[in-house]
């Protein structure tokens, strides 16, 4: 599967989470490292990919400000502008 497509239901999936939050509100995301292989380059399954992707896109959002917490296995915690 390519990365393009295992991306796509994860960026939908958010941008529909983002749309419903008031401002302020906030969305948690747990296990956002996945064992820290989404930093190793050599991991390219589809859940690795994915949440790479995912990481990148609400890095991005212009909508949310968000902070990634080295909290076991990673946690990301987005606020609504």
């Amino acid at each position: 599967m390519s990365r393009r497509f295992a991306c796509r239901p994860v960026r939908r999936l958010v941008r529909e989470i983002v749309r419903r939050l008031r401002p302020g509100g906030l969305a948690v995301l747990d296990n956002v490292f996945l064992g820290g292989r989404v930093f190793g380059p050599a991991y390219q399954e589809e859940r690795h990919v994915a949440m790479r992707g995912l990481n990148d896109f609400i890095a991005g959002d212009e909508r949310v400000e968000s902070v990634m917490l080295p909290v076991r296995d990673g946690v990301t915690i987005a606020r609504r502008r």
